[in-house]
Order: structure tokens, then sequence, then C-alpha cells
């Protein structure tokens, strides 16, 4: 028989177990559930993924044509899977907390509401593979852009099916930004070059052409100030550029920094690279299954990160916590901590 003194000690030793434990919790530096989690669910290679402006759901993009929403915080399981593409979606981005916006190589982008799970609009005009969708960073704007291999940026208003603006470009694109002005769009391609356009000047020709990469672009991402930009190319370098309107400097002037590490590889994915939320780092995936991140005042890399099994096609910062969340062809997402202080 167990004595009531034994009973009151063992509850006794329960509570402060669970008081450690709590007070271990709270020195990690988010709100997950563990400081890494492994998320498995695509039947294949997974190429994109964003968070939601309030960051407790993510949604990823894979080549099994399906669209998958998962819980950040608690068990991170997936919630929601998003089916309508008749190809492989290659790029996904939320436009609030409510809808999102993908691509495909079936010719067509896509509206999507996450509470209903239900596609509410097909964005059609493109005549080929859809490379990349972008949305701009003003969350009272409604405006997204697409690339894609017929060689037009479309604009679209997704409130509506019909685009807003085209531009003929010379060859195919691969990569789009949108700043906080949705007029201002930076996109490049298989030509090595960067564009800066600047809708309302009234013609098609680019504000900008930034020359410095020496093989094709297969990503890039604005700050949320439109001062900088990142960019991502098959030579094997991501470029961070001054991109400020008022900078009168030459294109090696406006390139501030040449990054190292992140590889590409025969397999000639469209690899991302993105800005963390203040700006103060830059991260990318690579063909060598690492996740690099590096500072960009300094240049220097800061993370190289292990885990996955094959390519990670995209990275993604969390919107306000010290999380990073990768997607690789290996068909998993790991989500995890990084420390942000310098």
């Amino acid at each position: 028989m167990i004595s009531s003194s034994a009973v009151v000690k063992s509850n006794t030793n329960y509570t402060l177990r669970k008081k450690e434990e709590t007070a271990l919790k709270k020195k990690g530096v988010s709100s997950l559930a563990s400081s890494i989690l492994r998320l498995c669910g695509h039947e294949d290679a997974i190429y994109g993924l964003d968070f939601n402006p309030r960051g407790d759901c993510l949604a990823s993009c894979s080549f099994d044509r399906s669209i998958f929403l998962w819980n950040v915080y608690g068990e991170c399981n997936s919630f929601g899977v998003l089916r309508g593409h008749k190809n492989s979606i290659g790029s996904i981005c939320w436009v609030d907390n409510e809808k999102l916006v993908s691509c495909s190589a079936d010719k067509n982008a896509a509206v999507w509401d996450a509470q209903s799970q239900s596609r509410i609009r097909q964005l059609k005009g493109h005549t080929s593979f859809v490379n990349d969708v972008a949305v701009s960073k003003n969350q009272f704007s409604f405006m997204a852009a697409t690339v894609s291999d017929d060689r037009q940026l479309i604009l679209w208003d997704i409130r509506t099916r019909h685009p807003q603006h085209f531009i003929m470009h010379r060859y195919p694109l691969l990569a789009v930004s949108l700043s906080a002005d949705p007029d201002v769009v930076y996109c490049g391609g298989i030509d090595n070059r960067i564009y800066v356009w600047d809708l309302r000047k009234g013609n098609d020709s680019p504000l900008l052409e930034l020359m410095g990469h020496h093989d094709t672009l297969t990503g890039m991402d604005i700050t949320h100030d439109a001062c900088f930009l990142c960019s991502n190319s098959m030579d094997n370098t991501i470029r961070i550029w001054d991109v400020r309107p008022f900078f009168e400097g030459s294109d090696e002037e406006r390139c501030l920094t040449v990054l190292q590490g992140a590889s590409h590889s025969f397999e000639r994915n469209l690899l991302r690279c993105r800005f963390s939320t203040d700006g103060t780092l830059v991260g990318a995936g690579s063909a060598d299954k690492f996740v690099y991140i590096w500072d960009v005042d300094s240049g220097e890399l800061r993370y190289a990160l292990p885990g996955h099994d094959g390519s990670v096609n995209d990275i993604v910062f969390h919107p306000d916590q010290s999380v990073i969340a990768s997607a690789s062809s290996d068909k998993t997402i790991y989500i995890g901590e990084i420390e942000t202080s310098r």
C-alpha cells in the first residue's frame, strides 16, 4: 500500500519536472513544438513553400500537383490539401491569411481560399509553363505577377480573372518578385540578366537591366523596403543588388555582394532565394542538399544546414520568429529554429 506522503512526494516531483520542462521550452527561440520538425505527406518533389503573414500556416507545392496546408505550431500536421492543377506546381505565395496564389506547368496560375480549401479562380493567359508567381508585399494590394516559358510577364488583379498588364520579353522568364509598390516588377530568366520594370512609365522598356550573373536566373526576392534585391543563378552564386531608383551607379556598383556556397546541378531545378523579414539575412536552397544562410551586411556564411536527402528547392523565413522552412526533392519539409541575433 502506498502512503499518502509518498503520493504527495510523487505529485511534487511531477510538478517540479513539468516546471523544468516549461522553463527549458521558454529558452527556445520560437513557439515551435520542437527546435526542428520534419513534415512528410507529398508524394513527389516539393518545389515551393511560404508562410502566411500571421505565421501559423505553411503552404507547400509539389510535382505531385497538390498544395498542402500545414499547422506551424503544435504537431505541425497537415490540415488540408488543395487540388486542381493538372501538372507540376512550381511556386506558391500567400496574398493574406486566407488566400494564396500558385503557378503550374499546366500554363495557369490559380487563386485559392485556405478556409474553404477550394480554388476560387484560375488566371489564364500564358501559353506555356508558368515558372514563378509573386504577390505585392503591400498587404492592401491585390496584385500578383507571373512569368513563363512563353516569354511573358503578366500582372494580375487577383480579384478578377483578367490580366492587367502584359510585357513580352525576348527570352523565357523564370523568376519574378514584386515590392510593396505593385507597379515595380523585378524578373529574370535564361539571358542571365535582371530586369526592373516601372509600369507607370507607360512603355515596355525596363527601368534597369542588371548584368553580372553568368548563367540562368532561377529565383529572386526583394526586401520589404524595396531597396535591395537578391538573385540566385545557375552560375552558383547569390547576388545582392542595390535597386533604389535614385542610385546612379553602374551594374558593378549596384552589385553589393556575391555570395558563394549554394550550388546547382545537372537537374537544373529553379532554386529560390529569400530575405529574412528584417532584411539582415538571405537564404537559399542548394543541389548539395544543404540550406545556406548568409549575413547580408558582411556577406559571411552563417549556416550550412544539413538534413535533406535531395536538392533543396526553396526556403522561407518565418514572418516574425527565428524559424526557417525548407522544401526538397526528397518529398519532405524541415521547419527549424535559427539564431538570428548578430
